[in-house]
């Protein structure tokens, strides 16, 4: 286990357009390094006539892969659990993680009774292994419950490519604006005391948000069974003869294809 670690890099500029106007704009990123996940590392390796597996107890040669014999191509003999090898887990810190955005920052000071900040984030976050609570998981719902401090992975365990993609708490573009107008005073409110007491000195507030939506992760739940690896899944792949070009053409209506 080594010590994970975050390294955070930041350049901006800053400009005033007029008196009481300033604009920002600043590209910010991480990188995570030696992050926790869970590897099953009993994952079986897959078997060739070129490249056999020896069983280390029975001896037996395998050169075949079904999910029945998964057990016996298992690097670990006799840690076999209810979920098969995805049960003998390991927790490592041999994750990934790296965090690229630009951030606009528009700020108008209080002048003529108004006030506004407004803060727009175009951001990608990328990892092989996202924490647990408030990603999306597989549904596409915050999982705010999980407390965690490791996350499995899920597909062949030993390749950190396949499991690389947008983190499960992506945001891709976040839009924040906040602002505070001083209500004029309405001509009738000095007409009497009263009046002036109800009609002066009000003002209008708040706060908007719009982001984009979490991503969701496209799983088949009972893959990965030539690996041994049991209710984990596997991440879909392409289809024989498909390609980057094919998967984002022809999209029907009211869908949509992320080219990442």
């Amino acid at each position: 286990m080594g010590t994970p670690y975050v390294q955070q890099y930041n350049l901006s500029a800053q400009t005033e357009i007029s008196k009481d106007m300033v604009l920002e704009v600043a590209y910010v990123g991480t990188r995570g390094l030696k992050l926790l996940r869970q590897v099953a590392i009993n994952q079986a390796p897959l078997a060739s006539v070129q490249h056999p597996i020896i069983n280390a107890v029975t001896g037996a040669t395998i050169t075949t892969n079904t999910p029945g014999n998964a057990q016996l191509r298992a690097p670990f003999q006799g840690v076999a659990t209810s979920n098969g090898t995805t049960g003998f887990i390991q927790d490592q810190t041999t994750a990934q993680s790296s965090y690229n955005s630009l951030q606009l920052s528009f700020t108008r000071r209080l002048s003529r009774g108004l006030q506004v900040q407004a803060s727009y984030t175009f951001a990608k976050s990328i990892d092989n292994a996202s924490g647990q609570g408030g990603g999306s998981g597989t549904n596409g719902l915050i999982n705010s419950g999980a407390a965690l401090e490791t996350s499995a992975i899920a597909g062949d365990q030993l390749d950190n490519r396949g499991n690389r993609g947008v983190s499960d708490f992506d945001r891709t573009h976040r839009l924040v604006v906040s602002y505070l107008w001083e209500l004029p005073k309405p001509a009738f409110a000095n007409r009497s005391t009263p009046s002036r007491l109800l009609f002066t000195n009000w003002e209008l507030s708040g706060i908007i948000t719009a982001m984009s939506g979490l991503p969701i992760d496209v799983v088949d739940a009972g893959a990965g069974s030539l690996y041994g690896l049991t209710g984990g899944g596997a991440r879909a792949s392409w289809a024989p003869g498909s390609t980057r070009s094919t998967a984002t053409s022809n999209i029907p209506a009211g869908y949509f294809f992320n080219p990442f």
